[in-house]
């Protein structure tokens, strides 16, 4: 067998194109509906197959995206990754199976508001995106003000 770089070269950017695309099945077999139930799963790589885990994204059976973390758990030589943590929150009915997908193509979910915590005098307010809440530290109250979305709340 004859070393054809032609050949060669088109296998490497062949391996390079072909998408991760790794199916997580989530079973529930206690008869109870799940929802947004935590779980976390390794999963392994193969070799250069995925060198930032910004690349990774789980799909959920209608083909939107989910919230998920990643951690690498192992690389490979070349500092591609081995073995990734995968924590996302899954539903899925009764006695029954959900597909889940690991993908390197996808589109993240936009990310929630950051949470936010400032201090003025005597008060501390708390910002979660939808919740604003008001603490004053010289007063009993748990909560001086509390306002979810458009509705205000007084303490």
């Amino acid at each position: 067998m004859t070393f054809c770089p032609a050949r060669f070269l088109g296998l490497v950017f062949a391996l390079r194109l072909a998408a991760v695309e790794v199916p997580l099945a989530v079973e529930e077999t206690r008869g109870y509906t799940r929802r947004s139930e935590n779980v976390t799963v390794g999963v392994p790589l193969p070799r250069a197959a995925v060198k930032d885990l910004a690349r990774l994204t789980v799909i959920d059976p209608k083909g939107a995206p989910v919230p998920a973390q990643f951690e690498t758990l192992a690389a490979w030589p070349d500092g591609s990754v081995k073995w990734v943590l995968v924590d996302f929150a899954a539903d899925c009915p009764a006695r029954g199976k959900t597909e889940y997908r690991l993908s390197d193509g996808g589109k993240r979910p936009d990310r929630a508001s950051p949470l936010s915590a400032t201090e003025h005098g005597d008060t501390v307010t708390v910002r979660t995106g939808p919740l604003n809440c008001e603490l004053n530290r010289k007063s009993l109250n748990l909560f001086d003000s509390v306002q979810l979305g458009k509705s205000a709340h007084p303490g």
